[in-house]
């Protein structure tokens, strides 16, 4: 690693070395989000460090200032709220959908919940569409009277054991 940083100091592309330097000083020194799992998350271990999270959506509210998103990756049985800015908000951003977020962990103002995410980026990884299924009472009755139909129409077609295809025993 450290190698690696001094081949970046020594290869500077301006004429100066001074200003190639602090260039990639600055480079160098950008704080790097921690790579966190939910449990270690609502652990509140972390509170006001810059932390990234990767799982599925468990649930959206997008309101006119604000996007709620309840995250889950399967290391608890508690989801992480992010709250973000509704400019964040994106289409593919479903139920179910993998995403990447990036942002500030802090103390959640509700006693409900140890801790939030303030997303600064919302990264889709993959999306996913949700089955939307008609609950109607007219749906429910169909789909059971398809089930009993399905169910009995092997029995209708069953050969009785005293007929043969001659005829009668």
């Amino acid at each position: 690693m450290f190698q690696a940083a001094v081949k970046a100091l020594c290869l500077v592309p301006t004429g100066s070395l001074s200003g190639g330097m602090l260039l990639n000083l600055r480079h160098y020194s950008k704080k790097t989000p921690i790579k966190v799992r939910i449990s270690e998350a609502l652990s509140a271990a972390e509170i006001g460090e810059k932390v990234q999270i990767q799982g599925w959506v468990r649930s959206v509210r997008a309101q006119k200032e604000h996007l709620f998103v309840h995250v889950n990756d399967g290391s608890s049985l508690q989801p992480l709220q992010i709250v973000a800015t509704s400019e964040l908000n994106n289409p593919l951003l479903t139920f179910g959908s993998a995403v990447e977020i990036t942002g500030i962990l802090k103390k959640s103002p509700h006693e409900k919940q140890p801790v939030e995410l303030e997303a600064n980026q919302i990264r889709v990884v993959g999306e996913c569409n949700p089955v939307v299924r008609n609950r109607s009472v007219m749906f429910t009755h169909f789909n059971t009277l398809l089930s009993l139909t399905l169910l009995f129409l092997p029995i209708s077609y069953r050969i009785s054991p005293l007929k043969s295809k001659r005829g009668t025993v």
